[in-house]
């Protein structure tokens, strides 16, 4: 199976925003990113974003958490890439090297957006299109940019957007370059607004339970109350097996009755709606983009059978499991 398009709008006026994938990708990173344009297409309808998941001759990559993804072909999407990111571990094949240096030229020449996402900019930088650059990463990528490639200037920055090439460091640095593409398309009043929508969407679904928890004890704050962040981790640290929501409550030391209303007040949904989305956007980016079995999908959101799962995710996202991943089949056979 093939996941292209992660984000399909009907709109006419559509930004093209690729993700160029190989192994050893943060699934992290990718999730949180498609998850922001989510956002983007929902408050700004008439200025869509198509996003695309991409990597050098189609088939499925393994995440650094071992997940494999399910991909399409870059040469048949790069002409409409307006931004094309590189997402992806510290090492290509000599081939997939070489078609990284062709693909990342072509894309500059036609004066479109390159990034590149922190271990992804270590075989970037065998191309020499880094040579001479300002370049932003996590210490540790910056340490090795430095040894290898001393012509590279390092950043101290997360992120860097003024160069030829775009980069970014760990964590969800990917946002502030999406945010730079997106706000270029966005009012001064619909930035904010995306700013506060994004907080609904979780930037830690899709991820190994190991990678979650890291994340989140380096985000340690989500909605600003302390209290409902507190429910939040605890829903994310819970997904697979659900806690009841009175030991929620318990546990962050305020009546059930309280919660639901912080809750409500704070994201406009109750702590029992907010944790089955939570799930269900789980589901969704494991349907989406990996070949676990539905019955396993189910069980691994903390859904007791398929049944469930199917039932909850067409109320959701209009369809079942099945029927979206029969048509995304159906799609890469076109493509």
């Amino acid at each position: 199976m093939k996941h292209c398009s992660a984000i399909e709008p009907d709109a006419a006026q559509v930004i093209d925003i690729g993700f160029l994938c190989w192994d050893g990708l943060p699934l992290d990173q990718l999730s949180v990113g498609l998850a922001y344009l989510k956002a983007a297409n929902q408050l700004t309808p008439d200025k869509q974003v198509r996003g695309s998941v991409l990597s050098f001759s189609g088939g499925n990559v393994q995440s650094a958490c071992g997940v494999n993804l399910s991909t399409c072909r870059i040469d048949d999407f790069l002409a409409r890439c307006r931004c094309l990111f590189l997402v992806g571990g510290a090492f290509l094949a000599p081939d997939q090297q070489a078609h990284l240096g062709r693909v990342a030229r072509t894309q500059l020449r036609a004066g479109r957006v390159l990034g590149a996402l922190d271990t992804a900019l270590v075989p970037l930088a065998r191309t020499g299109l880094l040579d001479g650059q300002d370049v932003a990463a996590s210490a540790q990528i910056l340490s090795a940019l430095q040894e290898q490639f001393p012509q590279i200037s390092p950043r101290p920055n997360d992120h860097y957007v003024l160069g030829t090439v775009w980069s970014a460091g760990a964590g969800f640095a990917l946002l502030n370059l999406l945010s730079k593409v997106i706000g270029n398309s966005c009012s001064l009043q619909e930035r904010p607004q995306l700013n506060r929508k994004f907080l609904s969407y979780r930037p830690h679904f899709g991820m190994c339970p190991t990678c979650a928890r890291d994340a989140i004890r380096a985000d340690s704050t989500f909605t600003g109350n302390g209290v409902v962040d507190k429910a939040i981790r605890l829903f994310r640290d819970n997904l697979e097996e659900p806690l009841r929501l009175t030991c929620v409550a318990r546990e962050v030391g305020i009546s059930l009755r309280q919660l639901e209303r912080k809750f409500v007040a704070t994201t406009g949904l109750t702590p029992k709606a907010f944790y089955l989305e939570e799930r269900l956007e789980k589901a969704h980016t494991i349907v989406r983009f990996t070949n676990l079995a539905l019955p396993e999908v189910a069980l691994t959101c903390g859904f007791g059978s398929y049944a469930t799962l199917s039932q909850k995710y067409k109320q959701r996202f209009g369809q079942t499991p099945a029927s979206e991943r029969a048509r995304i089949s159906i799609s890469g056979k076109e493509n």
